[in-house]
């Protein structure tokens, strides 16, 4: 990709998804299945997290992103799309647990309990 700013079409080495799969829809991101999941998580993902904010916004006006194309695309590329941290999650999970009173016993267990006495 050209680093002066005169980005064309051609400096992008992956097209946008509206270009790949004309029929999908922005509300329909993100795709989940097929091969529109493939190329998103293979080729688009990949690419668009590897442009940064100015390369981004330049590959959008150069491939005349809609509003609603921006949109989607800022909500799930750049504001979900964020890795998963396994150790971060099984902190907070542990904390959750900690945070929580302890379990009462069913109601049939209870019941059960007195038939055992």
């Amino acid at each position: 990709m050209k680093t002066d700013g005169g980005a064309g079409r051609e400096d992008f080495a992956c097209v946008p998804p509206w270009v790949a799969f004309p029929r999908l829809r922005p509300e329909a991101l993100p795709a989940t299945q097929g091969a529109e999941e493939q190329w998103i998580d293979a080729q688009w993902r990949p690419f668009w997290r590897a442009l940064d904010a100015a390369q981004r916004a330049r590959y959008l006006d150069c491939w005349q992103a809609s509003a609603e194309w921006r949109a989607a695309i800022r909500f799930y590329f750049e504001e979900l799309d964020t890795p998963f941290d396994v150790a971060a999650d099984a902190a907070d999970a542990a904390a959750w647990r900690q945070s929580r009173p302890p379990r009462r016993q069913s109601w049939l267990r209870r019941l059960l309990a007195r038939f055992r006495s």
